[in-house]
C-alpha cells in the first residue's frame, strides 16, 4: 500500500514537472525566431515543441499550452520578439496560440494506438492542420487578408520546415515505444 501511495506520488511530481517543462520549452522555442520580410509570421521552434508536447504528455498538453499563455497574459515577455499582454493576442501570431491550446485539448483524445511512422506523421500533420487553421482563419479576420493571401503569408513560407518538424516528432515517437 506504502509503496502505491509513493508510485502515486512520484508519478503525479513527475507530470507536473513535464507540464511545467514544455512551458518553458515553449518560451525558448518562441525566442529561437527567424523573421520573414514577406510575412508578419516568424519562423520559430513552437511547432515543435508543441508536437513533442502532445507526445509526451498527452491529454495534460493542454495544461502545458495554457500555463504558456497565461504566462505571457501575466506580462512575462514569453512570445516571440518578447512579445507579452493581451495586445499580443490581437497580432498575427495569436490564431496559432490559440489553436495550440484548441489543438492540445482536441487531439490527444484522437491519439495514434498502433506506433508506426505514418500513423504518427498522419495525426501530427492533422494537428499542424487545426494549428494553421486558427492561424489563417486569424489572418483573414483580423488582418482582412483574402484566403489566398492568408494562406501564403501563414502557412506557404511554414510548410516545408513543419513537413521536417512532424517527420522529426514522429521519428521520436516511434523510438519511444
Amino acid at each position: 500500500m506504502k509503496v502505491s501511495i509513493l508510485s502515486q506520488r512520484n508519478y503525479l511530481a513527475l507530470r507536473i514537472c513535464a507540464i511545467f517543462s514544455f512551458s518553458i520549452l515553449m518560451v525558448i522555442s518562441a525566442y529561437v525566431r527567424i523573421p520573414l520580410f514577406f510575412t508578419p509570421v516568424p519562423l520559430t521552434l513552437q511547432t515543435f515543441v508543441f508536437y513533442l508536447s502532445i507526445i509526451f504528455l498527452r491529454r495534460q498538453a493542454v495544461f502545458s499550452q495554457a500555463i504558456y499563455l497565461i504566462l505571457g497574459l501575466a506580462g512575462l515577455p514569453v512570445f516571440t520578439n518578447a512579445g507579452s499582454g493581451f495586445l499580443y493576442f490581437l497580432g498575427p501570431t495569436g490564431g496559432y496560440l490559440a489553436g495550440f491550446v484548441v489543438a492540445s485539448l482536441i487531439f490527444p483524445f484522437f491519439f495514434p494506438k498502433q506506433n508506426t511512422f505514418f500513423k504518427n506523421f498522419y495525426y501530427l500533420f492533422s494537428v499542424a492542420f487545426c494549428v494553421y487553421f486558427f492561424g489563417v482563419t486569424w489572418l483573414m479576420f483580423m488582418y482582412k487578408f483574402s484566403l489566398n493571401s492568408a494562406l501564403i503569408a501563414g502557412v506557404v513560407p511554414f510548410a516545408l520546415g513543419e513537413v521536417f518538424k512532424i517527420g522529426s516528432a514522429s521519428l521520436i515517437r516511434l523510438r519511444l515505444k
